[in-house]
């Protein structure tokens, strides 16, 4: 049971920078028929996730993903994570989300991410937080 693509993908994220050329250490890792998919957005291919990721790299003032947790092997595995990214203009985004990834032949071939965008978004909002939660009450 090998770790060798996990470990590599969990210090790879961790070395993104706000230079988009930063992203560039994913490349070896993800497959050219890379599925992913997040809240936002579900794309097809290596480069359309490698683009996604200079965005926001660019986008950002500053910006930090530390992996919490990590278990599976390089077949499949799972993350816990954070990522705090501060925009160039208005207030930082920290999110916590989890990531199930699956490879074959060496190379990461799916991803998806899950995180909580409603909540993610409140906070950066005064009184969002507190408006969520009044708008989520009935549901609990």
């Amino acid at each position: 049971m090998s770790t060798v693509l996990r470990d590599a993908v969990v210090t790879a994220f961790t070395r993104i920078t706000t230079d988009p050329a930063s992203v560039d250490v994913l490349i070896p890792l993800y497959a050219d028929d890379l599925r992913f998919q997040d809240p936002i957005q579900t794309t097809t291919g290596r480069d359309a996730f490698l683009e996604i990721n200079r965005r926001i790299a660019a986008r950002a003032k500053a910006l930090a993903f530390v992996v919490d947790r990590v278990t599976g092997d390089d077949d499949e595995f799972f993350l816990t994570w954070r990522l705090e990214v501060r925009p160039r203009r208005g207030p930082v985004l920290a999110i916590e989300g989890a990531s199930h990834l699956r490879a074959a032949a060496g190379q990461v071939t799916y991803q998806r991410d899950y995180w909580d965008l409603a909540t993610s978004l409140a906070a950066m909002v005064p009184g969002g937080t507190r408006a969520l939660r009044l708008l989520l009450r009935p549901l609990a």
